[in-house]
C-alpha cells in the first residue's frame, strides 16, 4: 500500500519516510536506507528525517554505512542540537567505528540534554581521557563535565 502511495505522489517525502519506518521497525535496516535517503533528498533540512536515516544506517549490518550515518547525524544536530535521539545515534555510529572518545562525547551531550548529569559526567570523563589533548572534542568534554557538575550541585540543593 505504501508503494502505491509513493507511485501516486513520489515527491512526498513522508510517504518515503513511512516506508523506511515500516522496514526499520520490522528489522530490515538495510532496506530502510533507500526510502529514508529519498525522504532526506526531498526535504534535506528536516532533522527528524536525517535522524531516521542515520538510525537505519547505524542499524544496518554493513559497517559501510557508518560514515554516511555520521554525516547525516551531524547535519541533524546542526539543525536540531537539542534532539537527544540524534546524539544517541551519533554516539552509536562512533562506537561502531571504534572511536570511543567521540562516542563518549556524543553520549555525554545526550545525557546533558536528558538531565542525567551523573551519567554526563562519567561519559565526559571518558571522552576527556580518550580524545587528543587540546582537541576541540576534548575541550567540549571538559565543558560538559563542568556544566554537569554545576547542574548536579544545583539539583542536589533543591
Amino acid at each position: 500500500e505504501v508503494d502505491a502511495l509513493i507511485a501516486e505522489r513520489p515527491a512526498d517525502p513522508y510517504f518515503h519516510e513511512l516506508k523506511g519506518q515500516i522496514l526499520l521497525e520490522h528489522g530490515h535496516a538495510e532496506a530502510a536506507i533507500p526510502p529514508y535517503a529519498e525522504a532526506v533528498r526531498l526535504l534535506p533540512n528536516e532533522a527528524l528525517l536525517r535522524i531516521a536515516l542515520g538510525q537505519a544506517q547505524v542499524s544496518a549490518k554493513s559497517a559501510g554505512h557508518l560514515e554516511a550515518a555520521v554525516k547525516n547525524l551531524e547535519k541533524a544536530i546542526r539543525l536540531a542540537p537539542r534532539e537527544p535521539g540524534a546524539w544517541r545515534w551519533l554516539g552509536m555510529a562512533h562506537g561502531r567505528q571504534g572511536d570511543i572518545g567521540r562516542a563518549a562525547l556524543a553520549t555525554a551531550e545526550r545525557y546533558m540534554l536528558l538531565g542525567k548529569f551523573k551519567d554526563a559526567m562519567g561519559q565526559a570523563r571518558r571522552a576527556t581521557k580518550a580524545l587528543p589533548a587540546g582537541s576541540p572534542g576534548q575541550l567540549r568534554a571538559q565543558d560538559i563535565l563542568q556544566a554537569a557538575k554545576a547542574a548536579a550541585a544545583r539539583k542536589k540543593r533543591r
